[in-house]
């Protein structure tokens, strides 16, 4: 990486240095994006200038982590694609730190990045020829672990050049804890919280009909505050006039039945994104450890009793339905950001 050149003052103040510095570290920022790593998946290219790959990670993880948006990082990269996918701890490190919301910041060994480029120029043409009048209606369904949650977000950067998209999650549909307890069955729904049922899929269903259908110029649409181990009201909005396309991504958009089964028609086109359930169960096994009152061993048992029966189920299903499957490996985000939530 070529040297800053020094600068000189005649009186260094202490305006001077902050200035001094703020610009170092704006070229520092624009050099390092300059960075390209070949490692048969993308060449991630804006000048000639190459670093390897334990420079670029050095780099990606202190100066791109600068930038809390994903897609203002997206900006600094001209993405080329040129192989089929990353297997390499420090390449999907890389990737991680270039591509990745930093909250994101443990990754799987296996994670591949590889279908996203190819997903949004099917969405933009989808876009261009779809009813002008309504946003173009996406569903990602993964199962916990798949890493669809930070595929979603990637997805919308590459879209942004041509559509602007809107992410919906749909963990805000959860029922929240107080209405679970009021349940006759309510300790074993509570255990089996991300299950077909601990959701309210009619909720869902009326808000995708009001993007999908209605003439509201804004809806609010709820999210899931982890802290809080329950959903709130308002974390997200549609506006009509600036969202084309809408993803809204979910372990359960392709289910038909339990009352999911109405889902499906307000989804122009869906990917499934096919995981190793074995890999995915693992990782959150680990990521689900900081989960309060619960012993490890609790943790283990309910992995296998919960999370692998629900990613099961919604396997069988999505792959049926899914207008595209996709494969990818699986992000383990920070241990703060527990599924069972």
């Amino acid at each position: 990486m070529p040297k800053l050149k020094e600068r000189t003052f005649a009186i260094p103040t202490a305006t001077t240095c902050c200035w001094m510095l703020i610009l170092n570290l704006a070229s520092l920022f624009h050099n390092t994006a300059d960075a390209f790593v070949n490692n048969n998946n993308y060449k991630m290219i804006t000048t000639s200038q190459t670093i390897t790959v334990s420079q670029t990670r050095k780099r990606a993880s202190t100066l791109f982590l600068l930038s809390q948006d994903l897609h203002q990082k997206m900006k600094y990269l001209d993405l080329e694609r040129t192989g089929e996918g990353i297997d390499h701890a420090d390449e999907a490190a890389v990737s991680a730190s270039l591509y990745m919301n930093p909250a994101a910041s443990k990754l799987a060994p296996h994670v591949q990045i590889s279908w996203e480029p190819d997903a949004a120029n099917i969405i933009k043409q989808l876009a261009k020829i779809s009813n002008p009048s309504r946003p173009l209606m996406v569903g990602v369904v993964g199962i916990p672990g798949s890493g669809k949650s930070t595929s979603c977000e990637i997805l919308a950067a590459f879209l942004e050049d041509e559509v602007d998209a809107m992410v919906m999650p749909m963990d805000g549909y959860h029922y929240s804890l107080e209405q679970l307890a009021t349940f006759p069955d309510a300790d074993d729904k509570i255990y089996r919280r991300g299950a077909t049922d601990t959701f309210d899929p009619a909720s869902l269903a009326r808000d995708l009909e009001r993007i999908a259908h209605g003439t509201e110029d804004e809806i609010y649409i709820p999210g899931f505050d982890h802290a809080l181990g329950d959903p709130v009201p308002n974390q997200h909005v549609f506006q009509r006039n600036k969202h084309k396309v809408v993803i809204c991504e979910g372990l359960y958009l392709l289910h038909d039945k339990d009352g999911w089964e109405h889902i499906q028609k307000f989804l122009d086109w869906t990917i499934f994104i096919e995981a190793d359930v074995d890999v995915c169960i693992d990782r959150l096994k680990e990521r689900n450890k900081c989960i309060p009152g619960y012993t490890p061993e609790e943790i283990e048992v309910r992995c296998e009793e919960v999370d692998r029966v629900n990613a099961e189920l919604a396997s069988l299903t999505a792959g049926k339905y899914a207008s595209m499957v996709v494969q990818t490996g699986a992000i383990l985000p920070k241990e703060d950001n527990c599924e069972i939530f």
